[in-house]
């Protein structure tokens, strides 16, 4: 992968402020997140732990590549803390960075995230906009997704 190793070009993350924000909100009480293992997004029965584990003396580089714009570096922070069954907070932080940078299979997740685990309208009508996003990038599941979201909204 070009985009994790030193010296490669790397994707421009200019939204810093808005996955913080992302952050502060999802984990309000207000807003009463909360990750049950029927909510929770889970990684292709495939996808294995040796293949997504990171082990613990390149995860610092690669946690600089993913805060200096790598989607995919930022993605694959999230699928090994996913694995590791980490806090929501930390998951949710780095899957936000691979979707702002333009991963299309971080965009689904996080549009799962949302519309899963929360009431929250605003995070409802943010999970819609990332499943399109996603589908847009040709992701089949969040096209399928946001088909749901809308019979829904058509039902109510």
């Amino acid at each position: 992968d070009q985009t994790m190793r030193p010296g490669a070009p790397r994707q421009r993350y200019c939204c810093g402020l808005s996955a913080a924000v992302l952050m502060v909100v999802l984990l309000s009480p207000s807003v009463g997140v909360t990750e049950t293992p029927e909510s929770r997004p889970r990684i292709n029965s495939v996808d294995t732990y040796t293949r997504y584990h990171i082990p613990d003396g390149e995860r610092p580089a690669l946690e600089q590549v993913a805060l200096e714009g790598s989607a995919d570096a930022a993605f694959r922070l999230y699928l090994s803390l996913d694995l590791e069954n980490a806090k929501l907070e930390e998951k949710i932080f780095w899957v936000t960075i691979a979707a702002e940078n333009g991963s299309v299979g971080a965009q689904h997740m996080l549009g799962r995230y949302l519309a899963r685990t929360s009431q929250d309208p605003r995070l409802r009508r943010r999970a819609r906009y990332w499943f399109k996003r996603a589908a847009d990038g040709g992701d089949d599941g969040a096209l399928d997704e946001l088909r749901e979201i809308e019979a829904t909204a058509i039902r109510k």
